[in-house]
């Protein structure tokens, strides 16, 4: 794959088509092809920090999955954390209400009582707490509400591990 072509690409203004990344990259899979799409309304629009159906379609992209357009389907908290630091990489934008409180009802849904950072510390008081009692412990933990919220914690931080081992491979094969 031509590097500079695709940065070119990505920078430019002109939309970009998957007619036309399959014409230069023959190559790509379906999914790389939304991925590179993701990556390009990220750095030109405000559509993925505003819009609630294009954050969820973005977040299953960015986790290699096809999301189905045609429905609101939900994200899984690791999903949406490991989403949005790969959102941050690319472009830092503040997230509209709309797309906070999609994440907030997705982690509720799931049991969660704690945010992934981008939420402001007085609406996400544990997560420091989380954070610690991960990292130091006492270990192993009990059965209590803060303890069962480390584990949910961790779990989320084990699968962005095992996604940042993926991204390697992948980009070593490329």
């Amino acid at each position: 794959m031509n590097d500079l072509l695709l940065i070119s690409l990505l920078k430019s203004d002109e939309p970009l088509e998957p007619e036309t990344l399959y014409q230069l990259y023959p190559n790509l899979s379906p999914l790389e092809v939304q991925k590179v799409q993701i990556i390009k309304l990220i750095l030109s629009t405000k559509f993925v920090h505003e819009d609630m159906d294009v954050f969820e379609n973005a977040v299953y992209v960015i986790n290699n999955m096809s999301p189905d357009t045609t429905k609101t389907e939900g994200c899984k908290p690791d999903w949406i954390w490991y989403a949005l630091m790969f959102i941050e990489k690319i472009k830092h934008r503040n997230y509209s209400n709309e797309v906070l409180e999609y994440i907030k009802w997705n982690f509720k849904d799931a049991g969660l009582r704690f945010y992934p950072p981008i939420f402001e510390k007085q609406s996400n008081p544990l997560l420091q707490d989380i954070i610690y009692k991960a990292t130091k412990g006492p270990f192993p933990l009990k059965e209590n509400f803060l303890d069962i919220q480390v584990l949910h914690y961790m779990k989320i931080q084990e699968y962005i591990k095992e996604m940042k081992k993926t991204e390697k491979i992948n980009n070593a094969s490329n």
